[in-house]
C-alpha cells in the first residue's frame, strides 16, 4: 500500500518561507503555504480537520499569525501539532507559546533542529498498513514523546486506572533559553537530558514520564495522593536547586516550575493537560522552583484565561473594524484657539456595546498586539484629521485641531512602525493643525538612544511630543534634558489627591518648576474638581485633562457641544 506523505501547513511571510524550506527535506512532505492575516481565511484553512498532520507558524511582532493563530488552531483542530518558529527570542515568548498549547517553540538559534522537531511530533506511517502511529520516544531524552504521552493519558482516562487518586505534573525548566543562547543548541540538549534524568530518578517504575517539547516535561503518577505527589516534586526541586549545569567554562544554575493536577478517570485528556499547563504557569508567576496545585478558582488562572480570550478577540476586532475612537479634551487653563484633546480607543462587543481599554489593553501588551492597535489609531486619527481640515478651510471661525495620540512601548521599539508612521504623516506637516504623540516616561528611558532618534524623526515631520505618566518612573528629571519633548503629562496619581496629600503637591510643584526652567509645557491628568483646577492655576500648570472638564466621547462628535460649529464639522466622512 502506498504511504501518504504528511501534509504540513506553513503559515509565514515569503522571506521566512525560504528559511523554513532550507531546514526540512521538502520531498518527504506535502507542503502548503499560507501568507495572510485575514481571520476568515485562516479559519477556513485551520478548519480542515484531519487534513493537516502538523502546522508550522512564524511568530512575528504584531502580526495575527502569532499566539492568535495558535489559539484559533487549538480551538478548531486541537489534536494537530503546532510548531512555532520565531525571529524573536526570550523565555517569556517561549513560555507564552508553550502554555497556550504549542508542541514546540524554536528560537532563532534553534531553527536547524526543525527537521528533527517535525519527525518527533509527526505521526509515522506503518510500512505495511499505511496507518499513522505516533513516535513513542523522544529522540533526545529517551523519555516518551508528547504524542505517546497524550495517547497513554487518554487511554488511562478511558478506563479505570485501578486507583482512586492520580496526579498529572507539568514541568518547565527556568532559564533554558539562557543556556541555549549563551552556549548553543548542543548545551541546551545536554541540559534537557540531565533534567530528564533527574526527574526520572525520583519516580517509580509505574510512573509515566515524557518530554512534552522544548523545555517541558510531563509525568503521570498513578495511585498518588496530592500530598504524596507534592513530596516527590519537592524532592525533585531540592535536587535541581543543588544541581549546576556546566558547559565549557560556563556554570548555570537552573530551576523548575511544576504544575500539579489531581485527577480521577472521568476526565478528558486535553482539559487535564491544559489545567496542568495552567498550574505550571501560575508556579512560574511566583518565581523559580515553585510548585502549584491546580485550582479552578485560582485568580491567576482566571486572569490568564481572560487574557487569552482577549488575545483572540483583538485581531478579529481589528479586521472587522470593531474598534472606535474616543476623544477627551485637554484644556489650556487660560483658553486657546484649538480643539485640543487625547485620542482614546474603545472596542465594540457583539451587541454594539462599548468596552473600555482596561478590558483588552493588558492582553494586547502581553501578547504583542499593541502595534496593530497603534496602527489603527494612527490611521483613523489622521483620516479624521484630513477630513476635518476640508471643513476648517471652508468655514471661518472653526478652531484648529490638536490631537494627542498614545504610542505603546512595543511600537516605539519597532523600526517598521516608525516607517509606517512617517508615511502616514506625509503631506500634513504644513497644515495649521497639530498632532502630538505621547510616549511614556518608562518607555523613553528603557531605550533612550532609540527614543531620541524616534522623537527627532517625528519632530522633523512637524509633530510635537509629550512625555506621558511623568513621575511614575525613575531618573525622570535627568532625561528631561536630553529628550526633545514639548509637553510633560504629570502622572494622574499625583493630581487626584493633591488637595490633601502634601507629598503629592510637593512633587507636582517640583515638576512644574523644572518644566518652567526648561520651557516645557505641563499637562495635569485626573483633574476632577474646581478646587483642583484653581490649585493647578496657582502652581502654574498649563493644561488640564479629566472628568471635571469632560468625559471621553466618540471622536466624530468632537464639536457636538459647540453651537457655533456647523453640523458638517462632526458629520465628516470617517
Amino acid at each position: 500500500m502506498l504511504q501518504r506523505s504528511p501534509n504540513l501547513l506553513i503559515i509565514s511571510d515569503e522571506k521566512t518561507k525560504a528559511e523554513i524550506d532550507s531546514h526540512i527535506n521538502q520531498a518527504d512532505y506535502q507542503l502548503s503555504y499560507l501568507e495572510t492575516q485575514d481571520h476568515d481565511i485562516l479559519r477556513q484553512q485551520l478548519s480542515k480537520k484531519n487534513h493537516w498532520d502538523a502546522i508550522i507558524c512564524q511568530m512575528a511582532d504584531g502580526a495575527f499569525y502569532s499566539i492568535n493563530t495558535l489559539l484559533l488552531s487549538k480551538h478548531l483542530t486541537p489534536e494537530t501539532p503546532f510548531i512555532f518558529i520565531s525571529h524573536l527570542s526570550g523565555e517569556k515568548i517561549a513560555v507564552d507559546a508553550m502554555k497556550n498549547g504549542a508542541s514546540d517553540f524554536l528560537a532563532p538559534n534553534n531553527w536547524s533542529s526543525l527537521g528533527n522537531t517535525i519527525l518527533q511530533i509527526l505521526p509515522r506511517q506503518d510500512q505495511n498498513l499505511g496507518v499513522n502511529q505516533p513516535h513513542a520516544t523522544d529522540y533526545l531524552t529517551g523519555l516518551l514523546s508528547r504524542s505517546e504521552f497524550n495517547r497513554r493519558l487518554s487511554e488511562l482516562l478511558s478506563v479505570s486506572t485501578g486507583f482512586e487518586e492520580n496526579v498529572l505534573c507539568h514541568f518547565d525548566i527556568d532559564s533554558f533559553d539562557v543556556v541555549n543562547e549563551t552556549s548553543g543548541n548542543e548545551a541546551g540538549d545536554s541540559l534537557l537530558q540531565d533534567v530528564g534524568k533527574i526527574i526520572q530518578s525520583h519516580l517509580k517504575k509505574s510512573d509515566i514520564a515524557a518530554r512534552l517539547g522544548n523545555d517541558e516535561f510531563g509525568v503521570i503518577m498513578l495511585g498518588y495522593t496530592p500530598e504524596e505527589a507534592l513530596n516527590i516534586t519537592n524532592k525533585i526541586i531540592d535536587t535541581i536547586e543543588n544541581y549546576r549545569f556546566e558547559w565549557n567554562e560556563h556554570i548555570f544554575q537552573t530551576g523548575l516550575c511544576i504544575g500539579v493536577v489531581p485527577f480521577a478517570s472521568n476526565r478528558h485528556a486535553s482539559i487535564l493537560l491544559r489545567e496542568a499547563n495552567q498550574a505550571c504557569f501560575s508556579a512560574k508567576q511566583k518565581g523559580k522552583n515553585h510548585i502549584q496545585i491546580y485550582h479552578a478558582d485560582d485568580s491567576d488562572l482566571i486572569k490568564h484565561d481572560e487574557e487569552i480570550k482577549w488575545a483572540y478577540l483583538i485581531p478579529k476586532a481589528l479586521e472587522q473594524n470593531h474598534f472606535v475612537l474616543y476623544y477627551q479634551p485637554i484644556l489650556k487653563l487660560d483658553g486657546e484657539d484649538y480643539y485640543h484633546g487625547e485620542v482614546l480607543i474603545r472596542m465594540l462587543d457583539d451587541q454594539g456595546g462599548i468596552l473600555p481599554p482596561a478590558n483588552f489593553i493588558p492582553a494586547a501588551e502581553k501578547y504583542d498586539l499593541m502595534i496593530g492597535i497603534d496602527k489603527f489609531v494612527v490611521q483613523k486619527t489622521i483620516e479624521f484629521y484630513r477630513h476635518y481640515h476640508l471643513f476648517y478651510s471652508t468655514q471661518p471661525g472653526l478652531k484648529k485641531l490638536f490631537f494627542s495620540v498614545n504610542l505603546s512601548s512595543l511600537s516605539l521599539r519597532d523600526g517598521a512602525f516608525l516607517d509606517f508612521l512617517l508615511e502616514q504623516l506625509k503631506g500634513i506637516e504644513h497644515l495649521p493643525h497639530k498632532i502630538c504623540f505621547e510616549i511614556t516616561e518608562t518607555c523613553a528611558i528603557a531605550d533612550a538612544d532609540y527614543a531620541l532618534y524616534f522623537i527627532k524623526m517625528l519632530k522633523l515631520s512637524g509633530c510635537e511630543i509629550a512625555l506621558d505618566d511623568f513621575g511614575s518612573g525613575f531618573a525622570s528629571f535627568e532625561y528631561l534634558k536630553s529628550l526633545e519633548i514639548d509637553y510633560v503629562k504629570i502622572d494622574g496619581s499625583f493630581i487626584k489627591n493633591i488637595m490633601t496629600d502634601k507629598m503629592d503637591r510637593a512633587i507636582v510643584e517640583a515638576i512644574v518648576r523644572l518644566c518652567q526652567a526648561t520651557n516645557l509645557k505641563t499637562i495635569a491628568e485626573f483633574v476632577e474638581s474646581k478646587d483642583i483646577v484653581d490649585l493647578l492655576k496657582t502652581l502654574g500648570i498649563d493644561y488640564g485633562q479629566g472628568y471635571y472638564f469632560s468625559k471621553p466621547f466618540p471622536l466624530p462628535n468632537l464639536h457636538a457641544n459647540d453651537a457655533d460649529v456647523s453640523v458638517l464639522a462632526f458629520n465628516a466622512p470617517y
